[in-house]
């Protein structure tokens, strides 16, 4: 169960951080399909800038067809924040039927409240000096959780955890 891990959620919310230690503690291969993005387009943002925002999924879903055509046999896969849960719904599908059968998607979501969930992710945004303001992240953290949620296998609140106890509670699950 433990060996193709997709970890999904928001931006910021450490999926990255979360995999590397999970795949260091599993021995097994991670992946931030972020950096992949980014290693055909270069800057996320600055694509977005440039192409629009649906250019830039459409460019995504062209590679995670080829990405996942090559993934190993235990993986750790982190998500972009909106790799299935974008506004173009069908992309977002296609994404999703790519992937559904090939791992555990788990929803790492900040806490139970929406307003706390959404403070945390503004904080984490402003650290890594992003570009989301606090109206954009919770319109999206707003149209995205009702996704995450149904397509999550497990869910894990990451509140004000650090990776390494993440980790252990993704490996522990049931």
């Amino acid at each position: 169960m433990k060996e193709k891990l997709i970890l999904i959620g928001p931006r910021s919310i450490g999926k990255s951080s979360v995999g590397k230690v999970l795949a260091k503690k599993l021995k097994i291969p991670f992946f931030d399909f972020d950096k992949i993005v980014e290693k055909k387009i270069g800057s996320i943002d600055k694509y977005i800038k440039k192409k629009g925002y649906n250019q830039t999924r459409i460019k995504e879903h062209q590679i995670l067809k080829i990405f996942v055509k090559k993934l190993p046999q235990k993986f750790i896969l982190a998500l972009s924040g909106g790799t299935i849960t974008s506004q173009l719904k069908q992309i977002s599908f296609l994404n999703y039927r790519l992937l559904k059968n090939k791992g555990i998607f788990i929803y790492l979501i900040p806490f139970r409240s929406s307003s706390k969930s959404i403070n945390l992710l503004y904080q984490r945004e402003k650290i890594r000096k992003g570009n989301q303001s606090l109206k954009q992240i919770k319109m999206l953290y707003t149209l995205r959780y009702p996704i995450y949620k149904k397509i999550a296998d497990k869910i894990i609140f990451v509140e004000n955890k650090k990776p390494l106890e993440i980790a252990d509670e993704i490996i522990h699950l049931k």
